[in-house]
């Protein structure tokens, strides 16, 4: 059970900034704007790929997504500039009567449409208080994603760090110059070029 204090929720986003800046640097350093819609973007990703699993019952795909939905609303939350309070900004009506993660995966997908409207009023320049609904939703979204990794018994405090850590060397490996050919080395025989890393699967 994933029961998250203010403390708990201060120490994740911490760790989720140090993260992004080691692992993100490429969007971190993007407007807030384009990081709030990519973010977004992200969210409608998973929630299609997680109904899939679900109904296919891939567990292993609903740990991995379920946990990656949830390091995204802590990145989003950084980019808002939103202290761990931010969940007690979502809607304060309750998810008790969400049975299941199907049902717990239809508000996801109500709060994410919501999102997007705001990040579309941020293009389309409407008297629109986009940054209050994305405040509102992502305080939402995390107490649904929480409720649905207790709902699926996925241990955030275990899978997080765990995921984090998988990209951060994956990072560091693609960051690591390639080492220089020995003088003794072929050139005309190609070996040369596959010593370069093969990219990660997205």
């Amino acid at each position: 059970m994933n029961v998250l204090s203010p403390g708990d929720l201060e120490w994740f986003q911490d760790e989720q900034f140090r993260h992004d800046a080691l692992a993100h640097a490429d969007i971190v350093g993007l407007p807030m704007r384009q990081q709030l819609v990519y973010f977004t973007l992200h969210l409608s990703k998973y929630q299609g790929r997680l109904l899939k699993a679900l109904r296919s019952e891939d567990s292993e795909t609903v740990q991995r997504l379920i946990t990656d939905s949830f390091i995204i609303l802590l990145a989003t939350a950084n980019a808002l500039g939103k202290c761990p309070r931010i969940v007690g900004a979502g809607r304060p009506t309750s998810l008790s009567h969400l049975r299941g993660s199907e049902a717990l995966l239809c508000a996801f997908v109500e709060v994410v449409s919501e999102m997007a409207k705001a990040c579309e009023a941020f293009d389309d320049h409407e008297n629109y208080p986009s940054h209050t609904v994305l405040d509102t939703c992502v305080g939402t979204l995390i107490r649904i994603v929480i409720a649905l990794a207790n709902a699926n018994s996925v241990p955030l405090f275990e899978t997080v760090p765990h995921r984090w850590g998988r990209v951060e060397r994956r990072t560091l490996t693609n960051r690591r110059p390639a080492a220089p050919p020995s003088e003794n080395a072929d050139l005309t025989s190609g070996s040369a070029g596959s010593a370069s890393a093969r990219p990660s699967a997205a």
